[in-house]
């Protein structure tokens, strides 16, 4: 079999090692697994195969046979799998990343308005603002606020036919929460398998 994987002071299996040259691995069998790992998506051991290297000079099938062997050998399925899944980690760390930049722009640019806003309403003569417009500027500052402290800025009633309390059951609430779903006891006669 191949080289064993590395493993750390805590036993774990070091992830880089799996798609590292392992030990006791042939260069050519590791230049051909890099090219393998690569391919992404659209990856093969037949397409490998075609520029695959080997000491036989035989037919394409045989170069694939051998590569197979090789790729038993030296564990490529699970390799892949363990690069797929790190670069798929990496790629949500720098979604994550960017997002974070975009949130603390954005931010910066609120405060910064609200800065100036706040300059200017300061020097305003609260007499000289008419009641509507007031009530108006009240519950946009109320909004926002709850919006920047992160509390819900719409509130859902439950009812029965024509208003009335359902009774005691089930149903299932359907939150902005990446899809997950809350159960919650409302009503027996809900659907228990309701559609989104």
């Amino acid at each position: 079999m191949g080289g064993e994987i590395r493993r750390g002071e805590d036993g774990l299996i070091d992830p880089e090692a799996l798609w590292n040259r392992l030990p006791n691995e042939p260069i050519r069998a590791f230049k051909a697994f890099e090219k393998y790992r690569d391919m992404g998506v659209d990856r093969s051991l037949r397409k490998a195969a075609e520029t695959y290297n080997t000491s036989s000079t035989g037919s394409p099938e045989t170069r694939l046979r051998d590569l197979c062997r090789v790729a038993a050998k030296h564990r490529w399925k699970e390799r892949v799998r363990a690069f797929d899944d790190w670069e798929a980690a990496e790629h949500l760390l720098t979604l994550a990343r960017q997002k974070k930049q975009a949130l603390d722009l954005r931010v910066a640019t609120n405060m910064a308005g609200l800065s100036k806003a706040a300059a200017r309403i300061a020097g305003l003569d609260s007499s000289k603002i008419p009641i509507p417009e007031a009530i108006k500027l009240s519950k946009e500052c109320q909004e926002g606020l709850r919006i920047d402290l992160g509390d819900p800025s719409v509130r859902a009633e439950i009812t029965g036919p024509h208003g009335a309390p359902m009774a005691t059951g089930q149903v299932i609430l359907y939150l902005p929460d990446n899809g997950m779903s809350h159960r919650s006891k409302v009503a027996d006669d809900v659907d228990d398998d309701p559609k989104p």
